[in-house]
């Protein structure tokens, strides 16, 4: 014979396995999933990548174009890094799917900088066509709004 202890210790153990499974079973917010992913204004970025201000590299020529394109002051800039685009996304029915952006040229990134208040902006930059005689593209900022949270790329 079961004692009355016994019989309830069972039957919750069986309520909490039923909730266990029907947790896994339920739909998710879709999100991004890749690693360091996280917001900057309003934007998902996966991990960042410091970038040096006093170098000449191409990194620093991609701040000075955010800088200038979101009408910010160079001074005001105390640190600057850039994010490549997130690709993992996870849909409701909880399947990640890798995104591949379609674009002409290296893919963007974003660009973020760290302002003296305390701030941060971010915008994408990235080039685009065939190159040119000297070996440069066209650069510049490049809208991806389709990064912004609340936007799903994939469901």
């Amino acid at each position: 014979m079961h004692s009355r202890r016994a019989l309830t210790a069972g039957l919750l153990l069986a309520i909490a396995a039923a909730t266990a499974l029907a947790a896994c079973a339920t739909p998710t917010d879709p999100h991004w999933s890749d690693a360091g992913i996280h917001v900057v204004e309003g934007h998902w970025l996966p991990t960042e990548r410091p970038c040096d201000l006093a170098s000449t590299d191409g990194c620093v020529a991609a701040v000075r174009a955010a800088e200038a394109g979101l009408g910010v002051d160079p001074h005001a800039t105390v640190r600057a890094s850039t994010a490549g685009l997130p690709r993992q996304w996870v849909r409701s029915d909880g399947q990640t799917v890798v995104v591949i952006p379609a674009y002409s040229g290296a893919p963007p990134e974003f660009v973020i900088l760290d302002l003296a208040d305390g701030s941060r902006r971010v915008t994408g930059y990235g080039c685009w066509g065939v190159p040119k005689a000297d070996g440069t593209m066209n650069c510049g900022e490049v809208p991806l709004d389709q990064y912004r949270v609340g936007h799903s790329p994939v469901d």
